[in-house]
């Protein structure tokens, strides 16, 4: 069953990132015998790049407990908040909402993660987005700072019409989360090591089975792959399997799926939701600036900014 599984996640991922990386008229992608997945991916600052994910062989498998990804998880959480002060990232995304799986998203992000001495915010939560792929979105930007803009992000609509829109949004509001599974507050991998912790506190005497898989490889990086099962559909779970991957050199995770059970025994699972994480390059040193309105590699403008610029 957990091979099919793989050979599944394989196949699926393999589908959907060819959608995304042909349009760039990058090489095609294809699954080799040993359940790699090659294709290819675009940096921000060099020509495409040969990318492969590999899942490892799950004969290799060691079984943990639930609590165990507890401990792993504020392991890395807490590496996360004692080293991690910034980052850029490629993100792949892909997300079923409202019962709809969308397409595999291309975005360039920047993020900085917030942090608070003494009970104050001395960097406050900083997310700068900016979407490749598809051509529905392409051009998009999102700027968001928490305590900034009353709490508003900063959208450039982008896509094929009207892409020079841009309007501000409550995170939570209806058209924000229209096409997410998520607010952007919950943005980033520090975020999604959070959500981890704290599903795993939750459920920690649920009847689950983890495997640690060693050999996955994501862009030729060593990771280890790490799979919650499910093992009752009785229980009120969010998913019926969980794949993680971390980076054994960024100690952190960088690949993350989820998966509905099959609506039928012999049916593939349903995907939920899909994040991988290509090209981190952290502690970029980001300022105050690097997530103003004001930048000019910025294209989304507050209210005052686009004042500012009408009077010069």
């Amino acid at each position: 069953m957990h091979h099919v599984m793989a050979t599944r996640c394989g196949s699926i991922l393999s589908a959907g990132l060819c959608a995304v990386f042909s349009v760039l008229s990058t090489p095609l992608c294809s699954l080799t015998a040993e359940n790699s997945l090659t294709s290819a991916s675009t940096t921000t600052d060099s020509a495409p790049s040969r990318t492969a994910l590999k899942i490892p062989d799950a004969s290799n498998a060691t079984t943990r407990p639930l609590a165990d990804v507890i401990t792993l998880a504020l392991r890395h959480y807490n590496y996360s908040r004692k080293n991690i002060r910034d980052y850029s990232c490629i993100v792949v995304r892909q997300e079923r909402v409202h019962g709809r799986l969308g397409s595999h998203e291309f975005i360039h992000a920047k993020v900085r993660n917030p942090r608070t001495k003494d009970g104050n915010v001395v960097i406050p939560f900083s997310v700068h987005l900016k979407f490749a792929q598809p051509s529905t979105v392409k051009g998009r930007e999102v700027l968001f700072v928490d305590g900034e803009n009353e709490g508003d992000m900063l959208v450039r609509n982008g896509g094929r019409r009207f892409d020079y829109v841009t309007t501000r949004l409550k995170p939570d509001s209806t058209i924000a989360m229209r096409d997410n599974r998520y607010p952007i507050t919950e943005f980033g991998i520090e975020n999604l090591i959070r959500r981890l912790v704290l599903y795993a506190r939750e459920n920690v005497n649920a009847n689950c089975s983890v495997r640690v898989l060693a050999d996955a490889k994501l862009d030729k990086r060593p990771c280890r792959e790490i799979v919650i099962t499910n093992n009752d559909r009785t229980q009120n779970l969010p998913f019926y399997e969980v794949r993680i991957f971390i980076d054994d050199q960024l100690n952190l995770p960088v690949h993350y799926e989820a998966y509905d059970w099959p609506a039928q025994q012999d049916e593939a699972p349903l995907l939920l939701e899909r994040y991988t994480y290509l090209n981190v390059k952290t502690n970029n040193g980001y300022s105050d600036f690097d997530f103003s309105p004001e930048n000019p590699d910025i294209n989304v403008k507050s209210d005052s900014t686009l004042a500012k610029q009408a009077r010069q």
